[in-house]
């Protein structure tokens, strides 16, 4: 999907549990996914975003066990 040519940094998305994170700071962006039936969680990274850094790299990556959920570890 284009993005609006004034947020380029809205590009940098973070798709957790059928929502999408996105900086509140790109509301053109958040709109047009919104427009396209995506649950947009809107959170505010401004200070992150003067370092070069987005939703993606304040997140961690799980993998899940066939047959396991969060709180139940497979012994």
């Amino acid at each position: 999907m284009p993005i609006p040519a004034d947020e380029p940094g809205a590009a940098n998305v973070l798709h957790v549990a059928g929502s999408v994170i996105a900086h509140s700071g790109f509301p053109r962006t958040i709109d047009l996914l919104a427009a396209r039936g995506v649950d947009v969680r809107p959170i505010d990274v401004s200070e992150f975003l003067k370092a070069e850094a987005g939703v993606t790299c304040k997140s961690i990556v799980f993998h899940l066990v066939r047959g396991s959920s969060p709180g139940n570890r497979p012994s």
